[in-house]
């Protein structure tokens, strides 16, 4: 930070420089370091001016996302030959693009992609895989967006054996077309820092901080008005000159800059008129979370380029396919048939000895997880396989192609959970935050959008239901993760995508609950963070206090959220003896332990002596169920009825049935043995 005094004292001298160029075209630089008096809110705070790296100190572009967006460079060249092509370059998802070079497709280079890199921020640079041909003179290069995944670009460097290499600054583009791409230059005066109007109740701000600046001496004329600033989210402001409100500056937008470490400089739509002689200006936040400003320019006489466009303030609908809109008609999955509960004292037991015919028998294995229904279970509402925007996230996001490295199920599911990962960086997502739908949030992140963690676990749920895995929406207080049901551990797991980390206790992979005991009851013993990279598993001992965070749990009973809102009507919470204070006031589970950790995708099944067979009943709670599949001592899978009779043999006799789903994904493995000799 630096004394507001300080500053007046070394840049009212450069205002006053500036302002007193030629009159055929003079330019006022102020400083919003400079500011002369704020109020009406919480002051803004000032940061003193940082040296940009000498290689991005003439800024880049960004927001480069629309398919057929191009940008187009003129380039004299001295000697005509074969060019090798760099570009500098950072995209959080991976970009493909095209080339052509004086109206001509470059081959090789029609399309090309480039990869992914860590964070938007994350730099690096890449050779193209083919040369373009150049001749001398001016050349004309074009690269065209072909997907919907944005791209930062600083530098093209083009290189031939002999030659000194050609820079061209990305922001030096000589034409556009079919989108509009932000330019960003680094600050180099210092900034103010304008937190959020606050709000009363209703969310309606009870100020209006302004901010105020004082030019001593000003040349009478119009003049255009340009703002450098930063801000992650889309601003209103009003500009009032001289105590009056300039028109049509009475409730100007300032697009998003996506980041407020991200620098743009745009002229506003209309023009001020400065009197000749001392001048006041204030700029009035009306509306927007975070702002940072760097200067305001004046430039006199207007220049006769356009505004730029100011961007939409609020997402766009979800899609003009009407089949991607939120649909609340859409029901939910069908669960398969329940379990009957068979006649008392009928039904087998493991151990127990039956006599069938001049067949004696003995239950040696019941391996099969039961048909829960209470409570909690019944408020569940599953995302329905007919849903035709499962199949949309499927495709478009090519999660087959995501998961297909795993070997096992959990592994392929750590994977969803780390692309999720990646989709975005962390951070307020501005006019979104209510926002619940997978294909709206992945849309938008791909657009240099930042989101948080229920966005993180709204994604990862819907992305696994894409793929016929079950996965519900969790909370603690300020945390937002998920469960996954694993058809490989037979239980359900907690998966946190913001993160990309799940818990595990020698080597078992733990539910919310599990994890809550272990770290408050059993001090964390054995219990291990696990992070999944792009290395691999990051395993190390489990912070205990945060043990803290999870005395309350909630569970929120649908996934469905590409059609419908969380149901928090129906939301319920983990509270016990170990829990202090208060979260919401929701119905309890009486045993936490079980009963919001029903199973599903079972094959539960009764089996019951019936004359010379074993009369076989199947159950499950499997959502989006298909069918029921047995298989007899080893034999091939068939589909069954949930009914049928078993005709056993001397000797060992095994039964396999599982429950599979729509998605073609069978659930865990039931298993029943009995041996039998005459």
């Amino acid at each position: 930070m630096i004394r507001l005094t300080r500053i007046l004292a070394v840049f009212g001298i450069l205002v006053l420089a500036a302002a007193s160029a030629a009159a055929e075209e003079r330019t006022v630089v102020i400083p919003a370091v400079s500011l002369s008096a704020q109020g009406d809110g919480e002051d803004a705070t000032l940061t003193e001016a940082r040296r940009p790296p000498e290689r991005f100190a003439a800024g880049y572009v960004h927001f480069w996302y629309t398919p057929g967006h191009w940008l187009q460079w003129t380039v004299d060249v001295p000697d005509a030959g074969q060019y090798d092509v760099a570009l500098q370059y950072a995209t959080k998802i991976g970009a493909s693009r095209s080339m052509s070079v004086n109206g001509q497709a470059v081959k090789g280079l029609d399309p090309f992609v480039l990869p992914r890199t860590s964070r938007w921020s994350a730099w690096t640079e890449v050779r193209l895989p083919a040369p373009v041909a150049l001749k001398a003179g001016p050349n004309v290069l074009r690269i065209t967006c072909l997907d919907d995944a944005s791209l930062w670009l600083n530098e093209i460097v083009l290189t031939a054996e002999g030659r000194s290499p050609i820079v061209i600054k990305a922001v030096r583009f000589a034409e556009q077309g079919g989108g509009r791409v932000q330019a960003l230059t680094p600050i180099t005066l210092g900034y103010v820092n304008e937190e959020e109007n606050p709000r009363g109740e209703g969310g309606a701000p009870t100020s209006q901080h302004w901010m105020e600046w004082t030019i001593a001496e000003a040349v009478a004329g119009e003049y255009d008005v340009y703002l450098h600033y930063a801000a992650d989210n889309v601003c209103t402001r009003r500009l009032d000159v001289n105590g009056q409100a300039a028109a049509g500056l009475e409730a100007f937008v300032l697009v998003s800059t996506a980041d407020d470490v991200n620098w743009h400089e745009t002229k506003l739509p209309a023009t001020i008129r400065l009197k000749d002689g001392r001048n006041t200006l204030r700029l009035t936040n009306i509306g927007g979370r975070r702002f940072r400003l760097s200067s305001i320019r004046l430039v006199s006489p207007p220049q006769k380029t356009p505004p730029e466009a100011a961007a939409e303030a609020t997402p766009a609908a979800a899609d003009e396919l009407p089949m991607l809109r939120p649909d609340p008609s859409m029901p939910p999955a069908p669960l398969g048939p329940p379990l009957p509960a068979a006649a008392p004292g009928t039904a087998l037991a493991q151990g127990q000895e039956l006599t069938l015919g001049d067949l004696r028998a003995t239950v040696k294995t019941l391996d099969a997880l039961p048909y829960v229904e209470n409570d909690f279970s019944k408020r569940y509402a599953f995302d329905n396989y007919d849903n035709p925007k499962l199949r949309y996230l499927r495709e478009k996001y090519r999660l087959d192609d995501v998961v297909a490295p795993g070997k096992t199920e959990f592994e392929k599911q750590l994977l969803l959970m780390k692309w999720v990962y990646d989709q975005w960086d962390f951070g307020y997502p501005r006019e979104m935050v209510p926002e619940h739908s997978a294909i709206e949030i992945l849309k938008h992140s791909r657009r240099e959008h930042k989101f948080f963690c229920t966005h993180s676990a709204a994604v990862l749920m819907s992305a696994a239901n894409s793929m016929g895995w079950v996965c519900r929406a969790m909370g603690i207080p300020r945390h937002s993760f998920t469960e996954i049901w694993s058809n490989e551990y037979k239980k359900w797991v907690l998966l946190d995508a913001t993160s990309s980390y799940y818990p595990e206790r020698d080597g078992v992979p733990l539910n919310t609950y599990e994890f809550r005991q272990s770290l408050l009851l059993d001090q964390g013993k054995g219990v291990s963070h696990v992070r999944v990279t792009d290395a691999g598993l990051d395993k190390k001992p489990q912070d205990v206090q945060y043990g803290q965070r999870l005395l309350f749990i909630g569970y929120i009973p649908n996934t469905n959220y590409m059609d419908r809102d969380a149901d928090y009507e129906k939301f319920f919470i983990t509270k016990d003896e170990l829990t202090t204070g208060k979260w919401h006031t929701r119905d309890c589970p009486p045993n936490p332990a079980v009963d919001p950790y029903f199973p599903i995708n079972q094959a539960a099944l009764t089996l019951v002596p019936d004359g010379q067979t074993v009369k076989v009943t199947l159950g499950t709670m499997t959502p989006n169920f298909k069918e029921f599949r047995v298989r007899v001592d080893g034999g091939a899978w068939q589909a069954t009825g949930e009914v049928f009779s078993w005709p056993l043999h001397a000797g060992v006799n095994r039964l396999e049935a599982v429950s599979r789903n729509k998605f073609d994904m069978d659930g865990p493995v039931s298993t029943v043995v009995i041996e039998g000799q005459k």
